[in-house]
């Protein structure tokens, strides 16, 4: 009965660690990652800070206003399609994405 458990423990451990591991990898080849917070007008900021970067840099947008959606490095804009609630796996996923268009600003509205 011990033993199963540890097994799956330490199986868990090493996944949060390659997990953790290849974030930090991805995170260092942004030049700046923009956290966008408050109580109203989040996505609007995330918008004009987006269309203000554009001008000099490759940006990668997220926000989650009443249509959640990714601007990606083209300007083109893409529906979220959300099975539950917002939560952090969403926002990992998109600096998965950012680091795959090889964004070098990403702007995250939190969920």
């Amino acid at each position: 009965m011990f033993w199963p458990l540890l097994t799956i423990t330490v199986l868990m451990m090493a996944a949060w660690m390659l997990e953790k591991y290849v974030h930090d990898r991805q995170q260092k080849d942004f030049l700046a990652v923009i956290h966008v917070n408050g109580i109203r007008g989040k996505t609007s900021t995330c918008r004009l800070l987006d269309a203000a970067l554009r001008t000099k840099y490759r940006v990668f947008t997220k926000t989650t206003g009443t249509d959640p959606v990714w601007i990606g490095t083209d300007g083109g804009e893409h529906p979220i399609h959300r099975r539950g609630p917002a939560n952090i796996r969403e926002q990992l996923n998109m600096l998965r994405k950012a680091h795959r268009e090889k964004a070098q600003i990403v702007i995250l509205e939190p969920v």
